[in-house]
């Protein structure tokens, strides 16, 4: 949603100014994954951070706050880290979607009175379902995949361990290769049917860009 957000306004930004837009908004994605990984587990440490100085006005914010000791607090600052890292690659990918609505189609919705909400969710959406598909699946994978933040912040400790970690854990800490390979396999089949149920949801054909029916997004 905050990619489709972003990727609304880079559309209808003026000229001089998309290029700018564009530019800031992909600082984060610019950032290596470790890098950023380490730049909010320090903002949030107990010891080094600043964020419960900051904040500790805010009710359950305190001195004492320890975000990576219990599951909730420290899926908190792994999603928030993971969200504001990725958000630009997903708007990159919305604005292209948006590039493809014809606007001839947008003007005779508008001509036949159509409010800005019908116009979004039965010309724009639906004529960049493609983009949304790829969009959705590529974060999805990312998401699924996660291993900087969680082993920099965490360690996989309060419960927050993944498959990734657990695999690398098992292959390299442990140095047992047979099970590590079978928890990498089941993740490899994970992600597999990820992709599968995406493709089907959407029942949208990535070569041509249309619905798998062939009638395309123009209805």
């Amino acid at each position: 949603m905050l990619g489709f957000a972003l990727a609304l306004v880079m559309h209808r930004a003026l000229k001089r100014l998309r290029g700018m837009l564009r530019t800031a908004i992909l600082v984060p994605y610019g950032i290596i994954t470790v890098v950023s990984a380490f730049a909010w587990y320090y903002m949030f440490d107990i010891n080094s951070g600043f964020v419960n100085s900051w904040f500790g006005f805010v009710p359950g914010i305190g001195g004492d706050l320890d975000w990576f000791a219990n599951f909730g607090t420290a899926i908190t600052v792994i999603m928030a880290s993971e969200i504001w890292k990725t958000t630009p690659f997903i708007a990159l990918l919305l604005l292209a979607g948006l590039a493809q609505v014809p606007d001839e189609l947008l003007e005779a919705a508008r001509v036949d009175g159509a409010t800005w909400w019908q116009q979004m969710s039965r010309v724009t959406i639906p004529n960049m379902k493609a983009a949304i598909m790829v969009a959705v699946l590529f974060r999805a994978l990312d998401a699924f995949r996660i291993f900087d933040n969680v082993f920099i912040m965490t360690g996989g400790d309060a419960g927050t361990e993944v498959l990734s970690l657990l695999a690398y854990r098992t292959s390299i800490g442990r140095l047992e290769i047979g099970l590590g390979s079978a928890i990498s396999v089941v993740l490899f089949l994970c992600v597999l049917l990820i992709c599968f149920v995406a493709i089907k949801f959407f029942k949208v054909d990535l070569a041509s860009g249309t619905d798998a029916g062939g009638k395309g997004g123009k209805k």
